[in-house]
């Protein structure tokens, strides 16, 4: 046994931190986005946000062991997939602030309502299409890095896989919110009165 080979264990088990926080985060969103009060809405809400809290400890690690694995072995900071990994985890951490923002911006106004008295009425909030974007955009990345760390092809390709995943999921996630907005619209119901995404 060797501190490469530690170090690679506990690489591994960072990504299985964020995978598993991903879809914990998932599945609270889901919830959230079914919840039928305030009151059960800001319930999920806040799970969700202190599931996202594994997330920073996560990319830490990856990027600690990552770097300790990239100094003790031939390979060099230039390389593709090194760049590539770079580039997510800046990527992860900038969407991780935007998103954390947001959700104590949605934390506080539910618990303004249920204050006021609403806690058992319909949410009635808009879908946050940021907010659900960088969600599904956020697992792309960590599948592009994922890739690129796996095969390590060159920078230029590494980064080319890196924004085909984050364009694909951008793409997608427009084209499911049309679909929520036309399939509201066809049963009658304002987009401006759907729950959160």
């Amino acid at each position: 046994m060797d501190w490469y080979h530690v170090a690679l264990f506990v690489h591994f088990f960072a990504l299985f931190m964020a995978v598993a926080a991903f879809s914990r985060v998932g599945f609270f969103a889901v919830r959230r986005a079914k919840a039928s009060t305030v009151r059960d809405v800001l319930e999920w809400h806040l799970l969700l946000m202190k599931a996202a809290k594994i997330f920073p400890v996560a990319i830490v690690l990856l990027v600690l062991t990552g770097s300790y694995m990239v100094t003790a072995s031939a390979q060099t900071w230039s390389a593709g997939f090194v760049n590539a990994g770079l580039a997510g985890v800046v990527l992860l951490l900038s969407s991780g602030i935007v998103l954390t923002v947001k959700g104590r911006v949605l934390a506080k106004l539910l618990q303004q309502r249920i204050a006021a008295g609403e806690g058992d009425h319909p949410p009635a909030l808009r879908p946050d299409v940021v907010a659900a974007t960088l969600l599904h955009t956020n697992f792309a990345i960590v599948l592009a890095v994922m890739f690129d760390m796996t095969l390590k092809p060159t920078a230029a390709d590494a980064l080319g896989v890196l924004a085909l995943a984050i364009g694909v999921s951008v793409v997608g996630s427009v084209i499911a919110v049309a679909r929520r907005k036309a399939a509201a619209a066809t049963a009658g119901i304002s987009p401006e009165t759907q729950r959160p995404s």
